[in-house]
């Protein structure tokens, strides 16, 4: 077994707006797609959610090059990503965490939380179904940044591998 980080996600988080974060976090592009009503929302064509028949409990949250696997059912409901601590993870799951809200361990086997990251949520639902409110998530993922080589170096002497 080895050393993974790990990010917990609110209750409230959308598998599909997960995927599409790492993806536009990873560096893929996105795009606006319109809706009715002059309202708009993020299209990501390369990130995408299949179901996962070997842990019914998960779900692959599938980008370009790569899977995440995405646990529904951790820690009082909340959702779960587990990766290889290495900086590149740390800093997506930072990332992830400062967007939707959510917690980050470096290091799930030194039973500190000495280099724990946490986040509230930046607004008051993860899952708006139409409105302002889903205007706005629209907007933040729209708005969303790849990661560059400074965010991710900045976890190098936190991450368990190079």
């Amino acid at each position: 077994m080895g050393t993974d980080c790990q990010v917990l996600l609110p209750t409230d988080v959308r598998a599909r707006d997960v995927a599409t974060a790492i993806a536009i976090l990873l560096g893929a592009d996105k795009t606006k797609q319109p809706l009715g009503k002059g309202g708009s929302w993020v299209c990501q064509t390369d990130a995408s959610v299949e179901a996962n028949t070997a842990v019914p409990t998960c779900a692959d949250l599938v980008v370009p090059g790569d899977r995440y696997l995405y646990h529904f059912e951790v820690q009082g409901g909340q959702r779960l990503i587990m990766r290889r601590s290495r900086a590149k993870a740390i800093a997506l799951f930072c990332a992830l965490a400062k967007f939707f809200g959510g917690a980050v361990d470096f290091n799930d086997c030194d039973d500190q939380y000495d280099r724990f990251y946490e986040r509230s949520l930046q607004r008051p639902v993860n899952d708006p179904e139409d409105g302002v409110l889903w205007t706005q998530l629209q907007e933040d993922l729209f708005n969303l940044e790849p990661l560059t080589e400074k965010d991710i170096a900045q976890y190098e002497d936190y991450a368990a591998y190079r």
